[in-house]
């Protein structure tokens, strides 16, 4: 019985290093991508429109 939780946890310590791989920051996620915008505002017109979140 021992033995299987060793084998659990070892293998939940693994996919966990295999998973966070995929957090990192080193692949643009929107290459060419077009940002436009509509509003009624007058301060508020697509060249005042920015993109928020990034690394």
């Amino acid at each position: 019985m021992n033995t299987i939780r060793c084998f659990v946890f070892v293998f939940a310590v693994a996919s966990n290093s295999f998973t966070s791989a995929y957090d990192e920051c080193n692949e643009p996620l929107l290459d060419r991508a077009h940002l436009t915008a509509t509003t009624s505002l007058p301060n508020r017109n697509p060249k005042n429109a920015r993109l928020n979140g990034g690394c």
